[in-house]
């Protein structure tokens, strides 16, 4: 799995705005205040490196194929 190009920026900007909460609050905080913004820093930090992912994907070499434009399931195909 790979991080998608313009994804790093938005990564590592959100990654210093969390290391300088999460050091505020490791200085003026309680420890229990600590461990819960470190447990959502890290919640929000995986939900956009998981947004800005960019996998390898396998295309079908099927002579009749249909490849859809993006990732998920083909349910229905109609004329508009």
């Amino acid at each position: 799995m790979f991080i998608h190009r313009e994804g790093y920026s938005t990564l590592s900007t959100l990654g210093a705005l969390l290391t300088v909460i999460g050091a505020l609050a490791y200085w003026l905080l309680p420890r229990r205040a600590f461990r819960a913004i470190a447990f959502g820093s890290v919640l929000i930090v995986g939900f956009f490196t998981q947004f800005f992912r960019n996998p390898a994907r396998v295309t079908s070499t099927l002579k009749n194929g249909i490849i859809a434009p993006a990732d998920g399931t083909i349910v229905e195909i109609e004329h508009v």
